[in-house]
């Protein structure tokens, strides 16, 4: 019983302190905006699975840019078996 009444006080308390000082400021930084993918630099595949594959994304990846994906037109999952180091471009 004398935990309850403890509880209840320390949320009592908390709420006073909240609605004097109000919230605390936010301390995480709002996340990142999406990048603008409307004119990539490379597209991989031409919108059959099978021009999905990792000699494609291999070559995106060397150019570097944006690379966006055309792997089906029907909305399937697509997955690129990568079988060899691939080498990013830092831009």
């Amino acid at each position: 019983m004398n935990l309850i009444l403890f509880t209840i006080n320390i949320l009592l308390i908390i709420n006073k302190l909240l609605l004097i000082n109000g919230l605390p400021p936010i301390l995480c930084p709002s996340p990142i905006a999406l990048r603008d993918t409307s004119n990539p630099t490379t597209v991989v595949g031409n919108g059959t699975v099978s021009s999905c594959n990792e000699m494609n994304l291999a070559i995106a990846l060397s150019l570097g840019g944006i690379i966006t994906f055309n792997c089906s037109s029907n909305g399937q999952s697509v997955t690129i078996d990568i079988h060899n180091q691939l080498n990013v471009a830092n831009t």
